[in-house]
């Protein structure tokens, strides 16, 4: 696959409210998670309408998908969270976000190395956002899709803790793994499952 496919719902997607160098700098910030870490995934956000997250490394914990070679459920649907989320988190220009709701259906095995999921955000309200995700195979076949739903949260305290003022401090120098900032984000609980 040369790249994306059209998509029906990319006619009706809504435009992330941040521009090229912004999405960089979130792709950049977002990718540190621990959790796309662990996963062995990272986001593209080069698109000013789509949340791309694909696989970048090879585990053996992705496969066993029907007793095979397929990429398994568990890592398709912790794709799924972490790219639905990151439209919220986009959407809403880095404010805290969840996913409330989260369906998927799983269409055919995905033998891919490094399948990329693609999600859209259709609908939105003042703190929800609509998202759906798809994943194609290479002959342009759909393998996986899924659907959410995407909450602003209250930071715990009632505060207006958010994303944008959690990295509001320059970007650490070196390995950007000890940094307090990042410290803290890693380890804040409503990043543990949600982005």
């Amino acid at each position: 696959m040369d790249g994306p496919l059209p998509w029906p719902a990319q006619d009706r997607a809504i435009r992330f409210p941040l521009d090229a160098a912004q999405r960089a700098c979130w792709e950049a910030r977002l990718n540190t998670m621990a959790l796309l870490t662990h996963l062995g995934a990272a986001l593209d956000l080069s698109d000013e309408q789509a949340v791309r997250i694909r696989l970048v490394r090879s585990l053996p914990a992705h496969t066993g998908g029907l007793g095979g070679e397929a990429i398994n459920g568990a890592t398709l649907a912790a794709m799924a969270d972490c790219g639905i989320a990151s439209a919220g988190v986009l959407l809403f220009r880095g404010r805290t976000c969840g996913t409330l709701q989260l369906s998927m259906d799983f269409m055919k095995p995905v033998r891919s190395a490094s399948p990329e999921l693609e999600c859209r955000v259709l609908r939105r309200t003042h703190s929800l956002a609509f998202v759906e995700a798809r994943l194609l195979g290479r002959n342009g076949a759909l393998h996986f899709k899924a659907s959410g739903i995407v909450s602003v949260a209250r930071a715990m305290g009632g505060d207006d803790e958010s994303w944008a003022s959690r990295f509001a401090m320059p970007a650490p120098q070196g390995d950007g793994l000890s940094s307090p900032l990042l410290d803290s984000l890693h380890h804040h609980d409503a990043t543990s499952s949600i982005v």
